[in-house]
């Protein structure tokens, strides 16, 4: 495949070993962007990584080998999105088919009304695309009615007076023979912070070949239209919509996902290396708690507070469940961006155990995938605490819409779910 006029587009899975024929300076490239992402101080998703994300990785983000034959052997770790290199790019697809993934995610973003229609959801064949396509459609309709102006304080020389006059500075103008006025106003303006903001989401968009081009085109056409507005300060991504900018709220939050997510922009010899890749274990499980949410209404469903436990030599244990159901007594699960195998995960299980231990709850829920080859794990006793496993159905046969009531029928079911008896004692009936 040919991303561009003359990119090589290599396609990879999240999480697994893909061996790739790189050109030197793309080998140079992937390397110097391992050790970026790694040290980046990336907002992932507002929140910071799980312990045992941290701890099996170290924060790495992009892992590269070299092998005998001099290519190159690339992982992305539990992120999707693009790698954009000198002369290729690797698109970094998820685990799951894009249509479920996109169907998740747009939950866990706070997809605005308008797009709830599943607008979108099943164009495009990755997600950088797909959060792209929402951040122009939102700065399109800001466009349709006029970028909004704020008051800047100014300071220049000028021909006429305006505003206030600095004396001590004209009177040197005019003493060396300059006729320049030293003017200080207020200039109603659209360089504003919230619009630098839009405008450096738009060109990174229309220079990113990991997007299609089609949407590059729109978004060089949007940008052009920020005439005036100036480059991306590091304040602005602090910026907060006003009354008078309410309209803006959707269109920021998008053009946000797209610069938090974008990596350092390297420069490679005469080439240029960049990337936008997104935490997926986070996303999934903001999208799946609120999915749950939703379909067990009025039934409040959250993300419980973090339990700090201290051990008797003053070390720090926390209990940091992903779902909290308000029952009686209080329900805890987790959510786990895996598939489901032919046997239980021991850490995972162990996991579930030692958070119902801790919110003193009776059973424990761990929500994963299924696909074609999963085998269901179902229910398990341990002591007195029932562990079960459910799983979104993520085959290529299963719409995202029928998974999603599945996922709350199979909740609803393990919530009326009681302890399951075993018989222990066969050889004395």
């Amino acid at each position: 495949m040919i991303s561009g006029l003359s990119k090589t587009e290599h396609v990879i899975t999240e999480s697994k070993w893909h061996t790739l024929t790189l050109s030197p300076k793309d080998s140079e490239a992937l390397w110097i962007l391992r050790d970026k992402w790694r040290t980046a101080t990336v907002d992932w998703f507002g929140k910071k990584s799980k312990e045992d994300d941290v701890a099996k990785d170290g924060g790495k983000v992009i892992d590269v080998k070299h092998i005998r034959n001099g290519d190159i052997q690339v992982k992305v770790l539990d992120a999707i999105g693009a790698i954009d290199l000198p002369e290729s790019v690797i698109i970094v697809a998820p685990k799951i088919p894009i249509a479920h993934f996109n169907y998740i995610a747009a939950r866990a973003l706070s997809v605005p009304r308008v797009y709830q229609g599943d607008f979108g959801l099943q164009q495009g064949n990755n997600f950088l695309e797909l959060v792209c396509n929402w951040a122009i459609d939102s700065i399109e309709a800001i466009l349709r009615d006029g970028l909004m102006r704020d008051y800047k304080t100014l300071r220049t020389p000028l021909v006429t007076i305006k505003g206030r006059v600095n004396v001590a500075p004209t009177y040197l103008n005019l003493n060396r023979g300059n006729l320049a006025i030293d003017c200080e106003f207020e200039d109603h303006t659209v360089d504003t912070a919230l619009n630098r903001v839009l405008k450096n989401a738009l060109d990174f968009i229309g220079r990113n070949p990991g997007v299609s081009p089609f949407l590059r085109k729109r978004a060089k056409r949007a940008s052009a239209q920020f005439t005036g507005v100036g480059k991306l300060k590091p304040q602005d991504s602090r910026a907060i919509p006003q009354r008078n900018s309410k309209h803006y709220v959707d269109a920021l939050h998008f053009s946000n996902q797209v610069i938090m997510k974008s990596g350092v922009e390297l420069g490679v010899g005469d080439s240029k290396a960049r990337s936008f890749l997104y935490k997926t274990p986070l996303l999934i499980e903001e999208g799946l708690r609120r999915i749950i949410e939703s379909g067990l209404a009025p039934v409040a469903v959250v993300k419980p507070r973090q339990m700090g436990l201290e051990s008797s030599t003053g070390k720090n244990v926390s209990a940091n469940p992903d779902i909290g159901i308000s029952k009686d007594p209080f329900l805890v699960g987790d959510i786990k961006y895996k598939i489901q195998e032919d046997h239980w995960r021991r850490p995972d299980l162990a996991q579930s155990v030692f958070f119902a231990v801790a919110f003193e709850s009776p059973k424990s829920l761990i929500v994963d995938f299924e696909n074609e080859k999963s085998n269901p794990n179902g229910d398990v006793q341990v002591s007195h605490i029932l562990v079960s496993a459910i799983g979104w159905d993520a085959r290529e046969t299963s719409t995202p819409e029928d998974s999603s009531a599945k996922l709350i029928d199979d909740v609803k079911a393990w919530l009326g779910r009681d302890k399951i008896s075993f018989i222990t004692d066969l050889v004395n009936q």
